[in-house]
């Protein structure tokens, strides 16, 4: 029996797997004919080369008394290879991508994104309403500051939250805000978006937020 990989979303390769695990990656959508597979040895090309994947499985006959269950083929494999990683649950997938499962915990850069977020938000509110008051409101480029610092205090809330995922969508606003943020002086807002900036272009973080990979 032929074993089969192919190209995740997160552009690792998966496998080994047989036919039937393979038609049933394809009839759950989870993978679709632009998705890059091998046979064996082979060179990877699109699932709609191979005609097997997308055939219907042969219906295996109803099994009578005196029958016994066919033995499972040494070649099957029956658990995941030991290389792969838990896989819980999943991520949306671009179109030619398999839809590959998503970690079960965040990150680490993940959860550092979220805390500078929030962090960014306080001392740019903090910084806002000081520049402010001290100037007797007349440095009014402070109320930006101001501004900037409350939605960061709300998107790094929600970044903490149990349901972030919308909020992943506007954090590289937000970072890029927090860079603007240095016409009041907001180093550490500076500081913080460069870095969530350069988080955002690291593999395990664009898959985890369900961004598209590079």
């Amino acid at each position: 029996m032929a074993d089969y990989y192919f190209i995740g979303g997160d552009d690792k390769e998966y496998g080994p797997y047989s036919l039937e695990k393979m038609r049933e990656l394809y009839s759950q959508n989870r993978l679709n004919s632009k998705s890059m597979v091998k046979k064996d040895g082979g060179g990877f090309q699109p699932a709609s080369n191979l005609e097997e994947l997308i055939a219907p499985s042969p219906q295996t006959a109803p099994l009578t008394e005196i029958e016994e269950p066919p033995l499972p083929s040494p070649q099957t494999p029956v658990s995941p290879a030991p290389s792969q990683s838990p896989q819980v649950t999943a991520a949306p997938h671009a179109p030619g991508q398999a839809h590959v499962p998503q970690q079960a915990q965040k990150p680490g850069k993940v959860q550092a994104i979220s805390i500078m977020v929030l962090v960014m938000g306080i001392f740019a509110t903090l910084g806002g309403l000081t520049l402010l008051l001290s100037t007797v409101c007349i440095y009014f480029v402070a109320i930006y500051g101001i501004v900037h610092g409350i939605m960061a205090i709300v998107k790094g809330s929600q970044l903490l939250g149990s349901d972030p995922w919308d909020a992943y969508q506007g954090v590289r606003t937000t970072a890029i805000m927090g860079i603007v943020n240095i016409i009041n002086c907001d180093i550490w807002g500076m500081v913080c978006g460069i870095v969530i900036l350069v988080f955002l272009g690291e593999p395990e973080v664009r898959a985890y937020m369900r961004l598209p990979q590079r």
